[in-house]
């Protein structure tokens, strides 16, 4: 994902972990670019989820637009998250989707400058 986010010409950083992640937004923030959207599988290492990313990032960038993937996001979760005003996208990720939801996520970023 990240080779085909960058050839799209998305600045990316990726994160191991919540901490990470949080940091990166924080980095981010300070340099004055803020992140726009946050593309996090649902489930991560060390019992970490997705909710988990969310909140550290969300500490430093609020209005970051959320997506989450998964391939084995129970019901509950899936509707949590949708509740939560975060897309969900099931695994195996196809492109056309994630360029699609990244495209409104920069038109709603442009809305706000």
């Amino acid at each position: 994902v990240l080779a085909l986010l960058e050839g799209w010409g998305v600045w990316v950083r990726a994160a191991g972990n919540a901490a990470e992640a949080g940091e990166l937004a924080r980095e981010a923030v300070l340099a004055g670019r803020p992140p726009h959207a946050l593309l996090t599988d649902h489930w991560l290492a060390a019992g970490e989820d997705s909710g988990h990313v969310v909140a550290a990032v969300q500490r430093h960038a609020p209005k970051v637009r959320v997506a989450v993937v998964s391939g084995g996001a129970m019901p509950e979760q899936v509707s949590a998250l949708t509740q939560a005003d975060a897309a969900f996208m099931r695994k195996p990720l196809r492109a056309h989707v994630l360029h699609e939801w990244l495209a409104q996520c920069l038109r709603g970023a442009e809305a706000r400058a």
